[in-house]
């Protein structure tokens, strides 16, 4: 990719104006070229533009684009047209909504043209504006997401460009294409995890046509042998998302086959696989369809913002799930557990890289831990830093004696010192740490928190991410088994000594928070709880009227 400066908004504003100034001086023949014409100089002065009721978003890539064409019609092929309408009907399907793209009124405008050949060029010239403003708002979607993360948190730094080519270009490109299908299937994600959540959203929306499945009423506690007048309706319930294959629903036996479907819905939601119908499983198991649709729509959503700018390798941290993955030529190779921040201290979702690996490493205290965690405990007790092997550094290096200082000031004031555990079986650090550049403070590491791998519910450390086999990750990431093999690791950890390992060639890091996951045979989906409750704000944006987000989409706005 090509890298540049930006243009200030400014010059480029002024460039902007003066381009059209110029270009208008010369009116097209052609009526309908005229009329849009008088549609983008409506926009140029207004900065706004609506058809047939519905507003138009990509204004100034529109202006663009029509001048670039000087007001010609820019949708000749007939069928490029019906492959646009479809595509757009058919983005339901992807958990996007067809009126966000303007189908009912293309729709509408495209039958009267069939109806009256002879239209009024003013309705030819609207259509032709709509189609394209349509197609730009897709590929947005597409490519970008149709929700900015940035609305959803200011410091996700998941924002793309598009710095390699003329979006404008690509525009016309595939209005030009001998198939529009395929440059629109072209921009869509093309990962497995994304065919899989998209059929499942068909799924389960098919049950919600259906009517939903039933809700089951509370009662006792159910296991295997038991006879139970609600039994029928959990066997309607777990064969309609296909965790119960019999077709016979009457029965009120708590039988075997019943039991290995309740524990394979229980795995699928992530609940403990005991095969027996107590509360929470209960509870899971009424959550309305609707929840579930919601859901898959979100994580699509996700996917959507991140899946065009995955390198071929690549560390993916799965919040949600409490996983770090692996890959390798895009795919997963190796996973290994993880625990990550507590619901009051979540672990944010950024993009870095991996750049130093840190043998022996020393724990530097994080400001919130010090203002939460360790200052209390040091009002309460002047020895309690000296207990945990921390000791006070000044701004020049130099230890402080922790009876010098006047706790009390704090926090009011801004700490000055700096307070550090060296290396060792103590340190929360555990025996390696990587480095990945943020703003959060936030990095991978061992612990000597081992037992706690074992939990199902993981959202357990201050923010960083805790890994059950860090070794193995750092032999994967360094990709170099001759000097850097686990043995070679942990001969240099045993040392004791501090040692850093740059990589030469940074590992791109993922740290996403996904509430749907798929089976390793990609034929499932599993639901796992929202532990940090993000889910809502996605879907109210997805919900909600659509906005181009303010940051440029390509690095160079001159277009």
């Amino acid at each position: 990719m090509r890298t540049g400066k930006t243009i200030p908004i400014g010059i480029y504003l002024i460039l902007t104006v003066f381009s059209y100034a110029v270009v208008a001086v010369a009116a097209p023949s052609d009526p309908v070229s005229r009329a849009i014409q008088a549609k983008m100089e409506t926009l140029r002065l207004s900065g706004k533009l609506s058809i047939a009721g519905s507003a138009i978003l990509s204004r100034t890539y529109l202006l663009n684009f029509y001048e670039k064409r000087q007001y010609q019609r820019a949708w000749a092929k007939h069928e490029n047209i019906a492959q646009l309408l479809g595509a757009i009907k058919d983005i339901y399907a992807d958990g996007l909504a067809p009126r966000d793209y303007h189908y009912t009124e293309l729709n509408v405008y495209q039958q009267q043209l069939k109806s009256h050949p002879n239209q009024d060029p003013h309705a030819m010239a609207e259509f032709d504006i709509l189609l394209t403003d349509s197609i730009m708002l897709l590929f947005y979607s597409l490519f970008f997401g149709r929700v900015d993360p940035e609305t959803i948190n200011p410091y996700m730094n998941l924002v793309r460009t598009i710095d390699d080519r003329d979006p404008l270009e690509l525009i016309q490109e595939a209005i030009d294409s001998d198939s529009l299908n395929k440059v629109i299937d072209n921009y869509k994600p093309n990962h497995t995890f994304y065919r899989v959540l998209k059929n499942a959203l068909t799924e389960y929306r098919a049950i919600k046509d259906f009517g939903g499945w039933p809700k089951i009423p509370e009662g006792e506690r159910l296991m295997k042998g038991m006879r139970d007048s609600r039994i029928p309706l959990i066997r309607q319930r777990l064969q309609l998302t296909s965790d119960l294959r019999n077709n016979e629903l009457s029965s009120t036996l708590f039988d075997e086959e019943l039991e290995r479907a309740l524990i394979r819905f229980q795995i699928r939601h992530y609940i403990e696989p005991d095969g027996i119908l107590d509360r929470n499983t209960l509870q899971v198991l009424n959550e309305p369809v609707q929840a579930r649709i919601d859901q898959i729509r979100a994580n699509l959503e996700r996917i959507r913002w991140v899946h065009h700018g995955v390198p071929r390798n690549f560390v993916i941290v799965d919040i949600a799930g409490y996983f770090v993955h692996y890959g390798r030529n895009r795919r997963f190779i190796w996973s290994t557990r993880a625990q990550v921040g507590k619901p009051f201290r979540q672990t944010p979702v950024f993009k870095s890289e991996i750049r130093t690996i840190v043998l022996n490493p020393t724990w530097t205290v994080p400001p919130g831990v010090f203002r939460i965690n360790i200052l209390p405990e040091v009002k309460k007790d002047p020895t309690y830093l000296e207990k945990l092997s921390l000791k006070i550094y000044s701004a020049k290096n130099d230890i402080i004696d922790a009876d010098k200082i006047d706790w009390s000031k704090y926090p009011r004031h801004k700490f000055p010192y700096t307070i550090r555990q060296g290396p060792g079986p103590t340190n929360p650090l555990g025996e390696i740490k990587f480095v990945i550049p943020n703003p959060f403070y936030i990095y991978l590491h061992d612990t000597p928190e081992q037992d706690e791998f074992e939990s199902p519910w993981r959202a357990l450390s201050a923010g960083c991410i805790r890994i059950e086999n860090p070794l193995k990750l750092a032999e994967l990431v360094l990709d170099d088994r001759k000097h850097w093999s686990i043995e070679r690791l942990q001969e240099y950890i045993s040392s004791g000594r501090t040692n850093l390992i740059h990589l030469p060639d940074p590992q791109t890091i993922l740290l996403l928070y996904l509430t749907v996951w798929i089976d390793a045979q990609k034929e499932a989906v599993f639901f796992r709880e929202d532990v940090y409750r993000r889910d809502a704000k996605i879907l109210e944006e997805l919900n909600g009227v659509f906005k181009i987000r303010k940051r440029p989409l390509v690095l160079n706005p001159i277009l």
